[in-house]
């Protein structure tokens, strides 16, 4: 397997959300559909028999001086995804490193003190992302698989019996 050198990497972070909003290979932009923009951490908590999912709200994403590139996204509490007014006392710090290899490397502490115990981390979660112009999808949520059709792979029966990430049809397609 060969890599990318990190010099022909680029990762884009918005500031406000600290999710994963461009990036670039080689020069090219793989390009993400803001419309199916996940954020970069979710969290579920357990309630009983309820589950609960969260999103962080941010604080702060700074560029680290760690000799690779790396930024730490940070962040105090979380909110509910259905209902925004629930604050959840659970902070913590997500931590993306690009290597001089070009690996990504991912991690993630969290600090709860929601009184509930957490039963799910998804991170990092990425869109799908395409290149610019072209209608061939890089890097789904089935992670490193590449789909050239799209459309008629979504509709397949592999992806609408594919566990819990499967696909749902809507008015737009899959």
């Amino acid at each position: 397997m060969s890599w990318i050198p990190a010099s022909d990497i680029k990762v884009g972070i918005d500031h406000k959300t600290g999710d994963v909003d461009s990036l670039f290979v080689q020069g090219e932009l793989l390009r993400v559909k803001s419309a199916d923009r996940l954020p970069l951490l979710e969290l579920t908590l357990l309630a009983g028999e309820k589950r609960i999912p969260i999103i962080p709200q941010v604080n702060q994403v700074e560029s680290l001086e760690t000799g690779d590139e790396s930024t730490r996204i940070s962040f105090s509490h979380c909110i509910s995804t259905h209902d925004p007014s629930a604050v959840w006392h659970i902070g913590g710090i997500c931590l993306m490193t690009l290597d001089a290899s070009g690996t990504i490397h991912w991690q993630v502490s969290i600090e709860n003190k929601a009184g509930l115990p957490l039963c799910e981390l998804l991170f990092p979660r990425l869109a799908p992302l395409y290149f610019a112009g072209r209608t061939e999808l890089v890097y789904p949520h089935h992670a490193g698989e590449r789909i050239v059709d799209v459309p008629g792979a979504l509709a397949s029966e592999k992806y609408q019996k594919f566990w819990r990430a499967e696909s749902v049809a809507t008015e737009v397609g899959y």
